[in-house]
């Protein structure tokens, strides 16, 4: 006698029936594996993107050059010196102009304010570096005080001698200096 069951006539043994059935759970467990994986994939990848949850700048080709060229010289003589990047729009006919600045931990600053709360920034040979646009030091509110009788906000200016880098609108560098 054959432990099994009968299906559609035929006598079919106990052994074959734990065999399909366990097949049968693999395929399941298989199909629910493949599920959970592009799940874990998909999730991962959503946090990857609102992780980056910054711009990432990329300027013209010879623009970029010069920015590198100028932090290897300084990093030559200081190595763990930062850097953050002002852009300006002169809007004559789409005229651009770069400040690069050396930023100063520590030093507690209106302008170490915008380079922590911002979201702008260029990488370049894996240094990742600030952004901030002239408008923010012009529109931005660094604080209140007082004018007269009247509460108004106080503005920052750009201080400080900076090297800058001038381009025009197809990435051609018209000038350098400080």
């Amino acid at each position: 006698m054959v432990l099994g069951r009968t299906f559609l006539g035929k006598q079919i043994p106990i052994i074959k029936l734990v065999e399909t059935h366990l097949i049968l759970q693999l395929k399941i467990k298989d199909s629910m594996c493949r599920k959970l994986l592009l799940m874990i994939a998909l999730l991962a990848l959503t946090n990857r993107l609102i992780a980056q949850d910054y711009l990432e700048y990329a300027f013209p080709e010879k623009v970029s050059d010069e920015i590198v060229n100028y932090i290897n010289k300084v990093t030559k003589s200081e190595p763990d010196a930062g850097f953050y990047i002002i852009l300006n729009s002169e809007n004559e006919e789409g005229a651009y102009k770069i400040y690069i600045g050396r930023s100063e931990k520590g030093n507690n600053s209106k302008k170490d304010f915008l380079l922590a709360n911002t979201n702008r920034f260029v990488i370049m040979d894996s240094l990742k570096v600030p952004v901030i646009l002239d408008e923010d030091f012009q529109f931005v509110a660094h604080g209140y005080g007082t004018r007269g009788d009247k509460i108004v906000p106080i503005r920052m200016n750009i201080v400080g001698e900076l090297y800058f880098i001038r381009f025009n609108r197809y990435g051609k560098v018209v000038e350098t200096g400080w």
